[in-house]
């Protein structure tokens, strides 16, 4: 077996090759110890065309050459891949930052051979199996439809899942708590909607999967699908700690900087009518920079082919991010920025990637 070590002063995983498969020695938090994993068992992707994975991995499916590790900027990298005989390869990193209890996971699906394929209905970067499942474990998380922390005791499975577009459910982010050991493994995905996190007690083990819903795509030749990353941190303590090694890792390796002078007090209008609508933004321009406001943002209902019945449904046009709607902004919006950037304001504009 060939062994594969990622680590930094915080965290170590380590890895063999047996195979077709990947097998986790420890997954380890520095400052206690503690190992996560059941040793000699599958960790990797998850990926399935139907019914459960696999040991988290498709059997059909064949590790193409060796595992590379990278050092790039202090982070250690881990590349994998695996190819099926039609081309259909899924292509695996693992990663370990510096100076945070956390390494992430990445995943895509790749054609590198000559026909369309279909991506499987069920894919994701993390399948991974933990010692001790007969342990006292609480599992955290947080809802975003109301924006409450919960928990509960993990019996034999749970499972979490993100909701669909503007309907929301659970936070990318979820804690398992080892009360009797007060270790604490805390994971996330960074991402919205349409993805599913499930536990399972198998004997002395806790299956831990995280996948993505509703991705079947046709992949033309050379074309790829990514999944979104997935994290995973190791704290020792309470539900305080591990958040505050989370809020480490999301400010030093996912958050954008912070611009100068932020907060700004912002001021947020919109407008789904026919009529009136460019001019009654510009008769709040005004009023806004006299109240002292930095930031003059016009939100959703922008976009061409936006609602126009004055119901407030902003959902009609959305992702027509190419062109606002002409007959709402006459002038357009470039001309609206430049009279909120005279009346000393800057300006801001809604919009969303993931729809």
């Amino acid at each position: 077996m060939d062994s594969i070590i990622l680590h930094n002063s915080r965290i170590t995983v380590a890895l063999s090759r047996d195979g077709n498969r990947l097998l986790a020695q420890s997954v380890t938090n520095l400052a206690t110890g503690f190992n996560w994993v059941a040793s000699g068992t599958p960790l990797g992707p998850s990926l399935s065309q139907g019914g459960d994975p696999a040991d988290g991995m498709e059997t059909s499916f064949t590790l193409a050459g060796q595992p590379l590790l990278k050092t790039a900027s202090d982070a250690e990298h881990l590349f994998v891949a695996w190819t099926r005989p039609d081309g259909l390869t899924l292509d695996w990193t693992l990663t370990s930052f510096p100076g945070v209890s956390v390494v992430a996971f990445g995943a895509s699906l790749r054609n590198s051979g000559e026909e369309l394929l279909t991506t499987p209905p069920s894919f994701g970067p993390l399948s991974i199996r933990l010692r001790d499942g007969t342990a006292p474990y609480k599992v955290h998380w947080v809802t975003r439809y109301d924006y409450r922390k919960h928990e509960a005791t993990l019996d034999r499975a749970f499972t979490l899942r993100g909701g669909e577009w503007n309907r929301p459910d659970s936070a990318g982010w979820f804690v398992l708590e080892n009360t009797h050991a007060q270790e604490i493994l805390f994971v996330g995905i960074e991402w919205e909607s349409y993805w599913q996190m499930s536990l399972e007690r198998q004997d002395s083990q806790v299956l831990l999967h995280y996948t993505l819903e509703h991705v079947r795509h046709d992949l033309p030749p050379n074309a790829t699908l990514a999944a979104p990353r997935v994290f995973l941190g190791v704290s020792h303590g309470d539900l305080d700690d591990a958040l505050r090694d989370l809020h480490d890792y999301l400010r030093m390796y996912v958050m954008a900087p912070k611009l100068p002078h932020t907060p700004w007090v912002a001021y947020d209008i919109w407008g789904t009518e026919a009529e009136g609508v460019e001019e009654g933004i510009l008769a709040e321009i005004p009023f806004a920079a006299d109240l002292g406001v930095e930031l003059f943002y016009v939100d959703a209902s922008w976009y061409d082919g936006s609602c126009k019945n004055g119901s407030g449904d902003w959902f009609t046009g959305v992702g027509n991010w190419q062109q606002e709607d002409r007959v709402k902004y006459p002038r357009g919006l470039a001309s609206l920025s430049h009279q909120v950037h005279q009346a000393g304001m800057r300006f801001g504009l809604w919009f969303c990637p993931q729809m």
